[in-house]
């Protein structure tokens, strides 16, 4: 289990939400400096932020670690939503469907500038969506906005989509999706402009070193950002970016060592914080086209020989749980019955390689992550598990960018180890690189696959998608193309004196209300 006083969830006085239900919020606690009853926030100072991850402009329409801390404070979206993931008014005010939910009318809020001065309207929305259809784009939102078939712009305030079936997960689509500058998004290649319209302007960079936000003076809410600036650094040593918050260098610290947000766990001088809202999961994945691996058997014995709970245990410290589901376990297709059906079970492993014809001595190759030493250390307990029962893993370390390319264009050997986005709602079979029907990275396209999912996309309502749920579970369990292994601990480390500081369940923060008490 995690140390009792391991904070979880959002700190913020009001839910920023995406994820989490009622029962989810009760479970909230508050990790923030004692404020005296009707204070009010403070105004000025810089948060100090570091991370391991470069930042890179050119790729804030992909979701990720590398774009989740500035994706909200110089971009906004169209959309948020609530706790009960409820899409609510952001840039647009309001909207209407037709009756047949094959078409979508957004009114956008007006007033609302670029930090150029320039007025967003319904260009800039039209813009996105089609920048993400580029495949050079790389985003995980390209199929989304290839379900738009038409869009009309009666005026500079209305944009209108349309859609060839309805198309209930679309609000995803908008709550994900940054909105770039249509003048100047040319410009990110190279940081050389990085415009928005969100609470903080772009003012400073050094590549793989640094960024500097300063506040946006003409943002669309009034009195709004609390800060004067954010200063991100980048710092590739997770040890070291911990001290630096411990020692009072830093404000905040992500991307956060489990052990060191257990160590502390106790420490009342800062506020570990670790999400459960399952935005990332270790998982090892199998081309479903390579030798050894095509056959299912085959993969169904490495997940059988998968030590969750060990993992779990001795690697993340308790954090989390061990799962054979992508999903968190409070939204509707988590199903604790399928998921408790894969256990770890050597000796059934070792039956289905025999069954297949795998003969002791085979080498399977896996490539892990190095970004996440955790990807490595998964595969070594993974190793020595299959070692006993004769089957050599060949680990293989590979370097974030050459693995990002080989997990872009499913050119793994056979097994690769990493994680990905959760499962926290059905559009995540439309868009998560190693899952997706459309292109993913095991190379698995089974017609039951991409009929199951194209079902689940059109059906608008969650009661009658709940066989939908059931089969795809079951499908895979036992296709084993995608092996989950648990939700990877997703943390922060901030000094006592950050106050309502807020992330939602993709990890993306929201710091417009976030001050230094």
């Amino acid at each position: 289990m995690a140390p009792d006083h391991l904070e979880r969830g959002l700190n913020r006085r009001s839910f920023v939400g995406l994820g989490l239900g009622a029962a989810g919020l009760a479970a909230v606690a508050a990790s923030r400096p004692s404020v005296a009853l009707g204070a009010q926030p403070a105004t000025g100072g810089t948060l100090r932020f570091t991370q391991p991850i470069p930042i890179t402009p050119f790729e804030f329409q992909q979701l990720g670690p590398h774009t989740s801390a500035l994706l909200q404070t110089v971009f906004d979206t169209v959309v948020r939503f609530d706790e009960q993931r409820q899409p609510q008014p952001w840039l647009a005010e309001s909207w209407a469907e037709n009756e047949g939910n094959t078409e979508l009318t957004l009114n956008l809020r007006r007033g609302v500038t670029y930090h150029t001065g320039r007025e967003f309207t319904s260009e800039d929305v039209q813009f996105n969506v089609e920048r993400v259809r580029d495949p050079a784009i790389a985003s995980q939102l390209r199929p989304n906005s290839l379900t738009v078939t038409d869009m009309v712009l009666p005026d500079p305030y209305t944009i209108v989509f349309r859609f060839a079936q309805p198309n209930p997960i679309f609000f995803e689509f908008l709550f994900s999706l940054a909105m770039l500058d249509r003048e100047t998004a040319a410009d990110l290649e190279g940081a050389r402009q990085v415009i928005g319209t969100g609470p903080f302007r772009w003012q400073d960079y050094v590549p793989g070193n640094s960024v500097t936000l300063v506040r946006n003076d003409t943002y669309w809410q009034a009195g709004k950002p609390l800060l004067d600036g954010i200063e991100v650094q980048i710092v590739d040593d997770k040890q070291s970016m911990v001290l630096s918050v411990e020692s009072g260098q830093q404000d905040v610290a992500w991307q956060v060592l489990p052990q060191d947000l257990a160590r502390l766990s106790g420490n009342p001088q800062v506020q570990p914080l670790v999400s459960e809202a399952g935005a990332q999961y270790y998982y090892i994945g199998a081309v479903t086209t390579a030798d050894l691996v095509s056959d299912k058997r085959v993969r169904q014995a490495i997940n059988a020989a998968i030590d969750r709970q060990r993992i779990t245990q001795t690697l993340l410290f308790g954090l989390v749980e061990p799962t054979a589901l992508p999903w968190p376990k409070n939204v509707p297709g988590y199903d604790a019955e399928i998921d408790g059906s894969v256990t770890f079970d050597l000796e059934k492993a070792r039956r289905l390689f025999e069954e297949a014809g795998v003969a002791p001595g085979t080498t399977i190759v896996l490539e892990a992550n190095a970004q996440d030493p955790q990807n490595a250390a998964i595969g070594q307990i993974v190793q020595a598990d299959l070692a006993t029962i004769g089957i050599n893993l060949d680990l293989q370390t590979v370097e974030n960018s050459v693995f990002q390319e080989r997990l872009n264009t499913a050119g793994f050997q056979q097994l690769y180890a990493n994680t990905m986005g959760g499962a926290q709602n059905i559009n995540w079979f439309a868009q998560v690189f190693p899952v997706r029907i459309s292109g993913n990275a095991s190379r698995y396209d089974a017609p039951a696959y991409v009929d199951l999912v194209n079902a689940m996309l059109a059906e608008p309502d969650d009661a009658a998608r709940q066989p939908l749920y059931d089969q795809v579970n079951r499908l895979l369990v036992d296709e084993s193309f995608n092996m989950p292994i648990c939700q990877a601990p997703q943390g922060w480390v901030l000094r006592g004196n950050v106050t309502d500081f807020a992330y939602d369940p993709g990890n993306i923060l929201h710091l417009e209300d976030t001050y230094l008490a």
